[in-house]
């Protein structure tokens, strides 16, 4: 079954010819390698290197190509490869599935479950074009160091089961970055985001397809920004290499949020939120902030107060202390 679910065609997937891999591979080293250096060691001409690098350039991958020395991804833009992924995961019984483009890894994943069926698989892609985040948002996904997950895991007790999934995954992706860095200022802004000095590094979409009240499929969608995706320093906007240091390999830090999340999650099959809070509370990026919450046309203004047992959001409203499930949350401007 796993090969099966590893090579059943996508919608909308776009495939790498094997030899790009092996021209990627050779761009991926980390230093500038000449187009004879990579002909030689793929076995093809240097004039056909050139072609197929200016071929990914025009599907939106950059490389830098230095006259008369050769060419390289920039640095970080590490491909990701399976073997090396597969070296530093711990559980390797799950299959894990990489592609060159989706249109949403999400939407892919459902389509997986909906054929593999109580199957649980990783599925990565290093690029969507029509990436989503919560309530309808785009998330752009371009070519590059960025990181495109889902994560497909059956649950057995209906949508109740998956109350508080976003906030388990957001603290083990806190916890998994941590380990790679000290004193990195991270935050968890509920349910989905975390942050780094006020600005978006990852957003997390938790979708679920299956019986509401039985057996069902959580997708957890997972977007983490490697680089700035407009112009340098862009508002809003963190990225990983300012949480971590730069020589630490792309493979090597999307293998350890992979064990993070997979961890966390059984922790949470057998227990639930309440182990997870304690950690939340820590990281949490609204408490004591005054902020507003939009539900559709109704805003309630309070101050953020934490998080329940359940996963819904606390705000103190003045007469009383308020629950929300749902909902769009921003700080207010004092």
């Amino acid at each position: 079954m796993f090969n099966t679910l590893l090579t059943y065609p996508l919608a909308g997937e776009i495939r790498l010819a094997d030899i790009d891999k092996k021209i990627l591979h050779q761009l991926s080293q980390g230093r500038l390698v000449s187009g004879e250096e990579i002909g030689k060691q793929i076995g093809t001409s240097r004039a056909y290197v050139w072609k197929r690098i200016a071929a990914l350039k025009e599907q939106g991958l950059e490389v830098i190509s230095v006259h008369g020395e050769g060419y390289r991804l920039p640095e970080g833009w590490e491909v990701l490869d399976k073997a090396q992924l597969n070296s530093e995961l711990n559980n390797k019984q799950i299959p894990l599935r990489i592609c060159w483009s989706l249109p949403s890894t999400n939407l892919a994943a459902m389509a997986l479950a909906e054929q593999f069926p109580g199957q649980e698989f990783v599925l990565l892609s290093e690029s969507q074009s029509e990436g989503r985040g919560r309530r309808g948002k785009s998330w752009q996904s371009p070519f590059g160091p960025n990181l495109y997950l889902s994560y497909k895991v059956p649950f057995n007790r209906g949508a109740k089961s998956l109350q508080g999934l976003s906030l388990v995954v957001g603290v083990a992706i806190v916890q998994a970055l941590n380990e790679l860095s000290d004193n990195c200022p991270l935050a968890l802004k509920w349910p989905n985001d975390v942050m780094l000095e006020d600005r978006k590094l990852s957003g997390i979409l938790i979708e679920m397809s299956g019986d509401i009240n039985g057996d069902c499929d959580a997708i957890i969608g997972v977007g983490i920004n490697a680089s700035y995706l407009g112009g340098e320093g862009e508002q809003g906007v963190a990225t990983i290499h300012e949480a971590i240091p730069t020589h630490i390999n792309r493979n090597t830090w999307t293998a350890r949020i992979i064990n993070a999340i997979q961890a966390a999650i059984i922790a949470f099959k057998q227990q639930g939120l309440q182990p997870f809070l304690d950690e939340w509370q820590r990281f949490d990026y609204l408490y004591g902030q005054r902020v507003k919450v939009l539900l559709g046309s109704h805003v309630v203004e309070g101050t953020a107060m934490g998080a329940n047992p359940a996963g819904a959001l606390l705000v103190d409203v003045g007469d009383e202390v308020q629950s929300f499930y749902a909902g769009e949350v921003s700080v207010r401007k004092q």
